[in-house]
């Protein structure tokens, strides 16, 4: 994304906006309004950064419930924060408002009072920049292509009293670098169902087996 942060604010609330923005902008990259250029088309560069901006701040205070263009600007964040889940919306609330716009009331706010000040606020949002950085945990399914052919390998090898080269290469990865179990933890699962000498493994790969079978053709990944 080309910035971290796109300031979506009624016009009234720009010097607020330009405040938060010079309280993010040390670690952060941020777009706000005031840094259009004289004879942009104002609305179609809006939008080409609001879009190419990782979470939209919805500021909102008594003046928002008048900005017709901001409740477009919202409404066109939250789809692209539903079409991709590392965007986010967020409510900051500069003051007590009767409702939120529409589309906000399911957002976690950041709410400025009781003690949090702008400043507060722009750690907060910072907060969940870096959460939004964070890499994204796959699904089961993801899990079960990543992991089941291993896992199918292993337990032909046991029924066959054979050694395993993929385990003997996921045993030496695991000591060599502990990758392999953060990997598994990671992804919700026992690494004891990989080392079949751990106590407990038994229990964990029966777990593994109700699991992969819950994840439609999960048995028939190809190898």
């Amino acid at each position: 994304m080309e910035w971290d942060f796109f300031l979506a604010h009624a016009g009234a609330d720009s010097p607020t906006a330009e405040r938060l923005r010079a309280l993010l902008e040390p670690r952060a990259t941020v777009f706000e309004d005031s840094m259009l250029r004289a004879g942009e088309e104002w609305d179609v560069v809006l939008d080409r950064h609001l879009r190419a901006s990782t979470i939209t701040v919805v500021l909102v205070s008594h003046r928002t419930e008048n900005a017709v263009y901001l409740r477009e600007e919202i409404a066109r964040a939250i789809t692209l924060a539903r079409a991709d889940g590392r965007r986010r919306v967020v409510p900051l609330i500069l003051e007590q408002v009767d409702a939120l716009p529409y589309g906000l009331e399911l957002r976690t706010p950041v709410r400025l009072g009781n003690g949090l000040d702008l400043a507060g606020a722009a750690d907060e949002l910072l907060e969940t920049l870096r959460d939004a950085r964070a890499p994204r945990s796959e699904g089961p399914y993801e899990v079960a292509a990543q992991l089941g052919p291993l896992l199918r390998q292993l337990d032909l090898d046991a029924l066959r009293g054979t050694g395993s080269e993929l385990l003997g290469a996921a045993v030496a990865e695991v000591g060599g670098t502990d990758a392999l179990w953060r990997h598994l933890a990671r992804r919700g699962l026992d690494a004891r169902v990989l080392l079949p000498s751990l106590p407990g493994h038994d229990e964990a790969a029966a777990r593994w087996a109700v699991g992969a079978d819950a994840v439609p053709g999960a048995r028939d990944l190809p190898a």
